[in-house]
């Protein structure tokens, strides 16, 4: 290849790569975790933990009352990381919340751990969307 090729190659990709950073930027790209250009907060996020956790504990509840130990069981675990970031978050706001939450989801485990019947683990589905009620609360104000 020429010099003068690899010029004109080298120059295109050097416009191209000005031209992404420049759609990027106008689009607002501004790695803040937002495509919209807007900025997300630490109580959007929580926000959406809780309602991410919220979701899954519905489900649990759902599956338990219709006798799913298995469906119960599977949305509880998808809730596992959700439930945590709630509990993070309200360790600033509210740290007795927090540990009611905290020791709501240790009880559900152990209904899971001990082979509980579907009644009981409706019951704890229903204690901890009892305390993500009062997180929604406290992680409002």
């Amino acid at each position: 290849m020429s010099m003068k090729r690899l010029l004109v190659a080298g120059s295109t990709i050097l416009v191209l790569l000005v031209i992404v950073s420049l759609a990027g930027f106008a689009c607002g790209d501004d790695d803040d975790g937002g495509s919209d250009g807007s900025t997300a907060t630490a109580t959007d996020t929580a926000e959406s933990d809780l309602d991410t956790a919220r979701g899954f504990i519905d489900e649990m509840a759902t599956a338990a009352a219709a006798g799913d130990v298995e469906g119960a069981e599977t949305a509880f675990e998808s809730a596992h990381d959700p439930l945590h970031e709630v509990i993070e978050a309200l360790e600033d706001t509210d740290p007795d919340l927090a540990a009611d939450l905290d020791e709501a989801i240790e009880h559900a485990e152990a209904a899971f751990e001990e082979g509980e019947e579907t009644e009981h683990i409706e019951e704890e589905a229903n204690e901890i969307s009892e305390v993500l009620d009062q997180a929604a609360v406290a992680l409002e104000g």
